[in-house]
């Protein structure tokens, strides 16, 4: 919005204008407000990765609720993807591997110093070795392949995260048949699954 119009309009403003005309209106209000306060936003800059890094407050949140209720579950996010057609595993493995290479956020973790939490990023490496573990259900009868698909999903999703240590995104590939796979958060057929903080990791 900002890039586009030259102010800065919060979520709620957007959402109590529905119509083009209503939107149109707000984004003057705001260009008036700003040229009368003369109060713009300094332009973000990246920082530098050569000292402690505080926590955003979106971080701060999860960091003090993993310090009340360690390996809390509720905090992860989840998903499920069904792949059809044949699958190569290691091919697979490493493009998790190249998404977490590209995204800090991916390679973050959380320690103390002097008693207070911040930010650990690694560096990215050449290659990032992505630990990606198969469960292969092909052979299993047709009733008992879902409820096993479905506990191994389970599993994955609500396994404890070590926040100081990471990684902070696993996988599971879980083959259904010789034709079709399913991934859990965590092929012929197959499904993927992935658990961890990333809204992006579709797109990527």
């Amino acid at each position: 919005m900002r890039d586009a119009c030259g102010v800065s309009l919060s979520l709620r403003a957007l959402f109590e204008t529905p119509t083009l005309e209503a939107l149109a209106g707000r984004i003057e209000e705001a260009r008036q407000q700003e040229t009368q306060t003369s109060q713009t936003p300094p332009p973000l800059r990246r920082v530098p990765r050569d000292g402690d890094l505080p926590l955003s407050f979106s971080q701060q949140r999860l960091w003090f609720l993993e310090q009340m209720e360690p390996g809390n579950p509720n905090l992860h996010i989840a998903m499920a993807l069904h792949l059809a057609g044949p699958l190569h595993t290691a091919a697979l493995g490493a493009a998790l591997g190249e998404v977490v290479r590209r995204h800090e956020t991916l390679r973050t973790t959380f320690g103390a110093r002097g008693g207070r939490p911040v930010q650990v990023i690694e560096p990215p490496a050449p290659a990032v070795a992505f630990r990606l573990p198969v469960a292969d259900l092909a052979g299993l009868p047709a009733e008992r392949r879902r409820g096993e698909a479905l506990r191994e999903m389970a599993a994955a999703a609500w396994s404890p995260f070590d926040l100081a240590r990471g990684p902070l995104l696993r996988a599971v590939l879980l083959r259904m048949s010789n034709r079709r796979a399913r991934a859990p958060p965590g092929a012929p057929s197959h499904r993927f699954g992935r658990v961890g903080p990333t809204r992006f990791f579709s797109r990527s």
